[in-house]
């Protein structure tokens, strides 16, 4: 589709919803657009995991890609008993409180998870199964590599550069931007 480069989620979304897109790359904070009012998968999509190499070495079948998930940093200095007794009705309330309350699918397990339907039990058990999560590129990279990244993915997505040009060029971004900033930060 012309002009995929430049396309917002909210296009994209609409372009896949209206038989315009075969495939839509997303996350779980889709489910909602994708289902019907059951809260189950509409008739004419389905979902599948992305492929493991034949040999299973480098991904594994309940190996994924992570965004994120609550983020939270507190002061060392204010970690009183009110402070404790916060973060502990957080942990306690979340699960509960995003998935009853809002529809988003936690990263945590639900209480009354099996009278959920179908689908939403199917994310939530790969969830609790996951083996291994990398975060994606774009959340752990440096603001100068990340630019890098995001002008190549468009390059190699295009057919305008290999998959090798592409390594190439990011190892190259990596080894002049992202040792500098890590070592900055630590």
């Amino acid at each position: 589709s012309e002009g995929w480069t430049s396309s917002d989620a909210t296009a994209q979304m609409d372009l896949f919803l209206n038989s315009g897109a075969a495939m839509l790359y997303t996350g779980t904070w889709d489910t909602p657009d994708l289902a019907d009012d059951e809260e189950k998968l509409k008739d004419d999509i389905s979902m599948f995991k992305l492929p493991v190499d034949s040999e299973g070495t480098a991904t594994g079948e309940n190996d994924y890609y992570a965004n994120c998930g609550i983020g939270t940093a507190i002061l060392k200095d204010s970690m009183s008993d009110m402070m404790k007794d916060f973060i502990s009705y957080v942990w306690d309330n979340y699960a509960d409180t995003a998935m009853y309350e809002f529809n988003m699918l936690p990263s945590m397990m639900p209480s009354d998870a099996d009278k959920l339907p179908e689908l939403t039990q199917q994310i939530l058990s790969d969830l609790e199964n996951c083996g291994t999560f990398a975060q994606c590129w774009d959340v752990r990279l440096d603001p100068s590599t990340n630019e890098v990244y995001r002008k190549e993915l468009a390059s190699l997505g295009m057919g305008e550069s290999t998959p090798e040009e592409f390594c190439e060029n990011m190892d190259k971004a990596v080894a002049q931007y992202a040792s500098d900033y890590f070592d900055t930060e630590e």
